[in-house]
């Protein structure tokens, strides 16, 4: 029997957002950076202080996650028109060398509103709801949304470029692992699969 990662955690995936079975709602970004030493000190100055500006938009009770990937490649050859000076140059320069290859992702968090950490006395189970009134009514998704909206183009402002992942991308295939599962098992690549099915019988095998 397969099971998907989304069936097994705590989590849903609506309308291009990840709630949680707490309410919390999370929309999941990449994030594209300048060139490390290519802008000026004022520039990065100026750039801060526009991010800055980004995350003060953010509603009340939110929670910014940036997270950085480098990961170690090679450069490969082929690349570029082999008949082409410059690109035989380039290959005997770089081919074979390793660099470290960066990718950002960025997650905004809005927290249920008035949320009580589940504990051995407290349980959501217990509650009227499981899911906080507040999530179930459209306008505060609305509201959420537009709030992202102001919060990408302040984000633009500062130089740094917000791609929204859709719901395709977050959740994972048979054969491709989605950002929500690389993101938990660490995995490199969308190909790397690691939650697969056991079977006992006549063997362990995967």
């Amino acid at each position: 029997m397969k099971k998907m990662i989304e069936n097994v955690l705590p989590v849903a995936v609506e309308n291009d957002f990840i709630v949680s079975d707490h309410g919390d709602v999370s929309a999941v970004y990449r994030a594209v950076y300048p060139e490390i030493l290519s802008r000026s000190a004022d520039e990065y100055e100026a750039m801060q202080a526009g991010r800055v500006r980004a995350l003060r938009a953010l509603p009340p009770g939110s929670i910014f996650l940036q997270q950085d990937l480098y990961r170690h490649r090679v450069v490969s050859r082929g690349e570029g028109d082999p008949g082409s000076f410059l690109a035989q140059a380039r290959e005997r320069f770089l081919a074979g060398r390793t660099y470290l290859r960066h990718a950002c992702y960025v997650t905004v968090t809005q927290t249920a509103p008035g949320r009580t950490a589940a504990t051995s006395r407290v349980s959501a189970l217990i509650t009227g709801n499981l899911v906080p009134r507040q999530v179930l009514r459209p306008s505060a998704v609305e509201l959420f949304e537009a709030t992202l909206g102001q919060f990408a183009r302040l984000m633009a402002e500062a130089d740094v470029t917000l791609e929204r992942m859709r719901e395709a991308d977050i959740l994972s295939t048979p054969a491709r692992a989605g950002w929500l599962e690389r993101y938990l098992l660490q995995l490199q690549a969308p190909g790397d699969i690691l939650i697969k099915d056991l079977m006992l019988q006549p063997g362990v095998t995967v």
